[in-house]
């Protein structure tokens, strides 16, 4: 049974304020976003990948909506509680990946594309965050290789926000383009190069720059 309601995503301050959204009756209620017709939204895509998830399975089938509204608000006070929001669901402090991390990974790594500029620090840091809880040595039923992959596939996004950002942007990005070469072998001398230009960026960038390299060189580990 599917009913199509509309929501209104962010309040008057997103670029899109409203998505039409399927409410998939599926054991729990779980929300899917379609694509929204309004030529203002940017996220289509975004809206695609949110789609491909069951998010019912989840903890809280709320996960995506919050994820989408993350990447779409200009409210700089929402996005810090959305990303606290977030964070407990699927990292909590000290705690394993929980159910939902690696779809709320690639969600957020496909958000950043076209989330607002006060979004894409909050979204990078719960990419950190979700790589951390990848590489911690902890029991978990989630897949520590499925969020690895899903954050690794976003290098290339990472890469870019870094050359163009703002250096609070880009030195978040320090943080994922490190965790991405500790994932990846394939990848570990594509980011070492990419820390090296950072790091001609700024004495903040160098700085940040030469601890992620010794720790790289001294100590590089890979997921499986």
């Amino acid at each position: 049974m599917t009913t199509d309601v509309c929501i209104e995503i962010g309040g008057s301050d997103s670029r899109c304020a409203r998505h039409i959204v399927s409410q998939h009756m599926v054991g729990a209620h779980s929300r899917i976003p379609k694509l929204c017709s309004s030529p203002t939204c940017q996220g289509d895509a975004m809206l695609w990948e949110i789609a491909r998830h069951r998010w019912s399975e989840f903890g809280d089938p709320r996960l995506g909506e919050w994820i989408l509204e993350l990447v779409t608000t200009q409210n700089s006070q929402r996005a810090n509680e959305l990303l606290s929001i977030i964070e407990s669901e699927v990292v909590p402090p000290s705690g394993n990946l929980q159910p939902g991390a690696s779809a709320a990974a690639a969600c957020l790594v496909q958000g950043l594309i076209s989330a607002t500029s006060v979004a894409r620090v909050e979204v990078l840091y719960l990419l950190f965050q979700l790589a951390g809880g990848a590489v911690r040595d902890v029991a978990t039923s989630v897949s520590r290789l499925a969020v690895a992959r899903e954050i690794t596939l976003g290098l290339p996004i990472f890469a870019e926000i870094a050359e163009t950002g703002t250096r609070t942007e880009r030195l978040q990005c320090i943080d994922v383009l490190s965790m991405c070469a500790r994932f990846d072998q394939h990848c570990f001398s594509r980011v070492r190069a990419l820390l090296l230009e950072i790091a001609d960026m700024g004495d903040d960038e160098a700085s940040s720059v030469s601890m992620e390299l010794d720790d790289l060189d001294e100590s590089s580990f890979h997921i499986s």
